[in-house]
Parts: C-alpha cells; structure tokens; sequence
C-alpha cells in the first residue's frame, strides 16, 4: 500500500527505531485491511477507531497487544494530521487502552479565546523555558505543522524584515510573517539558551539537550505537559487550526489564508476553516 510507504519515510524522517517502525507498520497495516473498501481515509472516524479496538477484544486479543496497536494507530492519527488527510485527533490513548469513548462531531477542534490566554499566561511563567515559549508562540501565530517547525533552519528566518521560509510538502517553500511576539520569543532564545548550548553550531533553530535538532516526540511531549499543566488538550494542529479559524473570522480573505496555510488548493482551505464550529451552531439555535 502506498500510504503505508509513506508513512514508514514519515516515521524514518521522525528518526524512529527500525523496531518500532516495524511494529507500527504492522499495526497500520492491521488496522487498514479490516477497514479495507469501507471508508476513505479522508472520510474516518472515531468511530472507525472504536469498532476496530471492540473487534480485537471480541477476537480475545490481550489487553497488552490491544494496548500496543491503540499507541501504533496513534502514531498513525498524527501522521494523518499532519499530511491534512484528516482534520482532527481520532485515537486517544488515555481514553482507548481502557475503553472506549463516545465519538465526536465532525469539527475540527480549535482554542477557544480563554483557552489561548491559559496557554500564554502558563508561558510567561519564569520557569518556562525561552525555547518551550518560542515553539508554542511558532505554532500558534503561524500555523505552520510540525514536521515544518522542526526542519526550521537558522537561514530561513529573517528576523529584520519578520519573515519565516517554510519547507512544506513537495519540498516547496512559502514565506510567512512573524508577528511582534514570535520576533521576541526567536530573538530571546537565539541571544541566550540557544547560543548557550552544546549544539549552537547547528544549522538547526531547535536544539534540545542531547542532540542538534529536535523531532516530532520533542515537540509532543512539550505539548502534551502543558497540557496537563493547564487541563487542557493540547497537539499541534489544534494550534495550527485555531491559527487559521482566527484569520478566517477577523476577515482575512480564503486565498491568503491558503498560501499562509501551504494548501495545494483553496478546496482544502474552505473544507477546514469555513465550516461552522459547534459552538457557532448553539449559539444560532439560541436565536430561534
């Protein structure tokens, strides 16, 4: 299958162990020739998800090895998210490896304003590190996914003019300005903590403690303490999701919000950022 070649480069990219690769692929693979000709995979659901997990117990698989293919089609999901196959979270694996949970609408899933303000007040604590501030500040006011932020190169940032060269899908770059705040948090990081580490000759903006660029699991496992921290979920593309929602509703036109988002078409765009959020939808039934 084609779409797993591609996600087994995608996990090499993420510098997965031969093992896991393996492994996951194995789970995938699983997972996809169940499903077969049911569904596209533009068109999956939590529900697919669930009824996959219910038809391993009714198999009398181990709880264990359930528990081992509920992490691999995780990996999967994000693999999704990131190509924008899907456009939001399907597997979660705090809910999934003890039972199963009541699916969800179809909307994409975003911050809400009192969200985003948790998120930055949590930042500007002294304790959070000025390189933890600057990823999420990266995410949130560029939209940019997280295979992107971490092949950031220190050549594609032009700080004076407030401009970021994206690598996106297809090898193809896209500009992206940097507002005031992202400015700070880059300049902030690459005067101290970055040019304080081991591996400031890195080509690389994101460095971590034991090694020249960071990777996908960096990232995640920042988000995911801060989301605890804060009592909320937190992965990339809710980031990416609410950066673009935002500009959508103050006005900006769908064919800026396209280029800004690296979309192969403004189709993309529209069927991700001009659908109506659950919220809208209760507030207009509270009109009647």
């Amino acid at each position: 299958m084609e779409i797993l070649r591609e996600y087994q480069n995608w996990l090499k990219e993420d510098a997965k162990t031969d093992k896991t690769i393996e492994n996951y692929r194995t789970d995938v693979k699983g997972f996809l020739e169940w499903i077969g000709s049911k569904v596209d995979l533009e068109q999956l659901r939590r529900a697919d998800f669930r009824n996959y997990f219910h038809h391993l117990r009714e198999r009398a698989f181990a709880v264990s090895t359930i528990n081992k293919k509920v992490n691999s089609l995780r990996s999967f999901n994000d693999y999704l998210l990131e190509e924008e196959i899907i456009s939001k979270k399907l597997v979660y694996p705090e809910k999934d490896r003890i039972k199963i949970a009541k699916g969800s609408n179809s909307n994409i899933e975003i911050f809400s304003a009192d969200e985003v303000e948790r998120i930055l007040s949590y930042l500007d604590r002294e304790e959070i590190s000025q390189r933890d501030r600057m990823i999420v500040h990266l995410l949130l006011y560029t939209g940019i996914r997280v295979g992107e932020l971490v092949e950031i190169r220190l050549k594609h940032l032009d700080l004076l003019v407030g401009e970021l060269k994206v690598v996106g899908k297809g090898s193809k770059y896209r500009e992206i300005p940097l507002n005031q705040k992202v400015r700070k948090s880059i300049r902030s990081y690459l005067q101290e903590e970055r040019n304080n580490s081991k591996y400031k000759e890195s080509d690389y903006l994101i460095l971590t403690q034991r090694s020249p660029k960071a990777h996908r699991d960096t990232i995640n496992n920042l988000l995911n303490k801060i989301g605890d921290e804060v009592d909320l979920k937190v992965y990339p593309h809710k980031f990416r999701h609410t950066c673009f929602t935002i500009l959508i509703r103050k006005g900006v036109d769908i064919a800026t919000v396209s280029e800004l988002a690296g979309h192969s078409s403004i189709e993309t765009t529209h069927r991700y950022y001009l659908s109506t959020s659950k919220e809208e939808k209760a507030k207009a039934v509270e009109l009647l």
